[in-house]
C-alpha cells in the first residue's frame, strides 16, 4: 500500500493508530460481550472465562504479533502511546466492573488496584505462553487453569 492511499483516507498517523485500536478496542468488546451473553451464572464465572479467554487469545499469531509490535512502538513514540491508553483503559474498567460486582464491598480504588494487577499479569503472559514461545510445562495445560486460580484469587480476595 502506497504511502498516499494510508495519507488519504487518514490524514495522518495520529488518525491512523486511532482507527486501528478503534477496530481493536471493538472487537475485544464483542468478544467480551459474546462472553458473557453465553456465561450462565455470576460475575466470577464471566471473569473466570474471560481470563481464559486472554490467555488463549495470547496464543494467536495475530494478537501477539499486534501486541509486540504496539508496545515496543508506544515506547517510542508518543502517538502510538497516545493510541495505546483506550486499550489499556477498556480493559482496566472492564475488570474493574466484574471484580467490584463480585466484591461490592471494595472501593473503587482498590477495584481498579486489582484490574490492574490482573491486566498486568494477562497481557504479561503474552511473553511466556503467547503464540511462538514455549512455555515452561508448569504454564501448560492445567498450570494454564492454575494461572487463572491465582488471578481469581486476586479478584475475590477479602480487603
Amino acid at each position: 500500500m502506497r504511502i498516499a492511499t494510508v495519507q488519504h483516507f487518514f490524514g495522518n498517523k495520529a488518525k491512523l493508530f486511532e482507527a486501528v485500536t478503534d477496530s481493536i478496542t471493538h472487537d475485544y468488546n464483542e468478544a467480551f460481550s459474546r462472553l458473557e451473553s453465553e456465561t450462565l451464572g455470576n460475575a466470577e464465572t464471566k471473569l473466570q472465562r474471560m481470563l481464559h479467554f486472554l490467555i488463549e487469545d495470547n496464543k494467536n499469531a495475530h494478537t501477539a504479533g499486534f501486541f509486540y509490535e504496539l508496545w515496543n512502538l508506544a515506547h517510542r513514540d508518543p502517538i502510538a502511546s497516545k493510541a495505546l491508553d483506550p486499550l489499556c483503559d477498556e480493559q482496566l474498567v472492564r475488570f474493574r466492573d466484574l471484580i467490584l460486582r463480585i466484591r461490592p464491598e471494595l472501593s473503587f480504588d482498590a477495584g481498579l488496584q486489582r484490574a490492574a494487577v490482573i491486566m498486568a499479569a494477562t497481557d504479561g503472559l503474552l511473553l511466556t505462553v503467547g503464540y511462538g514461545r514455549s512455555p515452561p510445562e508448569a504454564l501448560r495445560g492445567s498450570g494454564q487453569d492454575r494461572l487463572v486460580d491465582i488471578l481469581m484469587h486476586v479478584a475475590t480476595a477479602q480487603a
